[in-house]
This record gives structure tokens, C-alpha cells and sequence, in this order.
């Protein structure tokens, strides 16, 4: 009888550690609140607007998108994140999450992406200043 219990109690514990490890893993941060303490290594899954988009391909920038609502353009930030990413550029005004790692470039740090997601399209023109 108390060996099952400590089995009970175990196997919860595990899946008490997994539902928070993946919680945490899921969790999205502002890019604003991201870049203030951001070092080389640094890993997340960041949201933002994409700010700039390289005509060559595999580098984006995004900019905090609490700043994008408040201003309704993307050249109002103070701060921008370079991304590089080896898909598909997602287009300028589009909201996405971007999972990497920071990284030390040749001008300063980037975020090296692993994934990118679209979470919403632009807004339409009419939206925008």
C-alpha cells in the first residue's frame, strides 16, 4: 500500500514538472521586455512586427508590437531586433513569433530563428499612417 502511494505521488510529480517545463517553453514575451536583458545565448520565443525585410532574403527585422498599435507604423520604434531566418520572409506589418537564439553578428547581436510563425497578417492599408 505504500509503495503505491509513492508511485502515485511520483508519477505526479513528473507530470506536474512536464506541464510546467512546457508552459514554460510555450510562453511568448514582448520583444520590448525580451531585448532589455537579452545576452548572447539568450533563447525565447519572442512576438513582434515585422519592421524591414532584406531584398536578398534571410533577414527580417521586428519591432515591439505593443509600439506598433500605439503608433500604427513600423518606423516609430525605439528598437529593433535583426532576425535571421533561413524560410520564407514574412511581410512588413505582419504580427509573428519568432523562436531562436541570440547570437553575436558582425555589427552587434541578432536573433538567430529557428521557427517563425505568422500570427496575424497585416493590417490593411487604410489601417496604417
Amino acid at each position: 500500500m505504500k509503495k503505491d502511494f509513492y508511485r502515485l505521488l511520483r508519477a505526479g510529480l513528473i507530470a506536474v514538472f512536464f506541464a510546467l517545463f512546457a508552459s514554460v517553453a510555450l510562453a511568448v514575451e514582448h520583444l520590448d521586455a525580451f531585448m532589455k536583458g537579452a545576452n548572447v545565448g539568450s533563447a525565447a520565443t519572442v512576438e513582434g512586427v515585422v519592421s524591414v525585410v532584406s531584398p536578398k532574403g534571410g533577414r527580417f527585422g521586428i519591432i515591439d508590437s505593443f509600439e506598433f498599435a500605439a503608433c500604427k507604423t513600423v518606423n516609430c520604434a525605439k528598437l529593433t531586433m535583426p532576425v535571421l531566418w533561413s524560410g520564407d520572409t514574412p511581410q512588413i506589418a505582419s504580427t509573428v513569433h519568432v523562436t531562436g537564439v541570440v547570437e553575436k553578428g558582425k555589427t552587434g547581436l541578432v536573433f538567430n530563428a529557428s521557427a517563425v510563425e505568422e500570427v496575424a497578417p497585416p493590417p490593411e492599408r487604410g489601417m496604417l499612417k
